[in-house]
């Protein structure tokens, strides 16, 4: 949902997104793609992403959108990749994708394009992140500054943090499960939903954390 409430995308699994455009008053399918598994809205709503899993049976992308959600395009560089998350700053710039377990070879580190999806780079080892088999939550800051992402699979692994639009990570919190991370448009303020239960919270951009119940 952008800032305003204005502009909101939603998940249909089997067959695409729908925007609404006027605070929810109205629905509009936007995109028709099979087994769409996840969406995002940017502050502003200009920007809008949107991702589906890859199946033996179809390529899957990450869909960018810079018109409001009016169209969105397939990122050529994001083909064939099991994508559990996409998200972006609000110019488009930054885009990040959250990779899945996979069997047929292909690296699970996440991957960041810092040219409106043109290229993707590999977020591996050398920027400081450390594997895992399912990355499936994660947050933007609005100017791409802030990142932090977490695990959805296997307990007791970090989550990790960029403050410098993801040249360099850092470990932060370990924890349980993380099913989703929010953050303010400042990235100053931010909060992780654990699996089973309870959440924390951030007040410093996501490099300490305070748990809650």
């Amino acid at each position: 949902m952008s800032a305003t409430g204005q502009y909101m995308s939603l998940v249909a699994q089997s067959n695409g997104v729908y925007v609404s455009q006027n605070y929810g008053a109205t629905w509009n399918q936007k995109l028709f793609a099979i087994d769409i598994v996840g969406c995002y809205t940017t502050t502003g709503g200009k920007v809008m992403t949107a991702n589906n899993a890859l199946q033996s049976f179809y390529p899957s992308s990450i869909f960018l959108s810079t018109d409001y959600g009016n169209t969105f395009t397939a990122l050529p560089a994001s083909a064939n990749v099991r994508w559990t998350a996409s998200l972006a700053s609000s110019d488009g710039r930054f885009i990040l994708g959250l990779v899945a377990f996979n069997n047929i070879g292909y690296s699970t580190y996440p991957r960041l394009s810092r040219d409106g999806g043109a290229t993707f780079q590999t977020l591996g080892v050398a920027t400081g992140i450390a594997n895992s088999n399912y990355w499936t939550a994660g947050a933007m800051s609005e100017s791409g500054q802030y990142m932090t992402i977490g695990n959805g699979l296997t307990s007791n692994l970090p989550m990790f943090r960029s403050g410098d639009y993801g040249a360099t990570w850092n470990s932060t919190f370990t924890t349980w499960i993380t099913s989703d991370i929010s953050m303010s448009a400042d990235g100053k303020y931010q909060v992780a939903c654990l699996n089973p239960s309870g959440y924390i919270c951030s007040t410093d951009y996501g490099v300490s954390w305070t748990t809650r119940n």
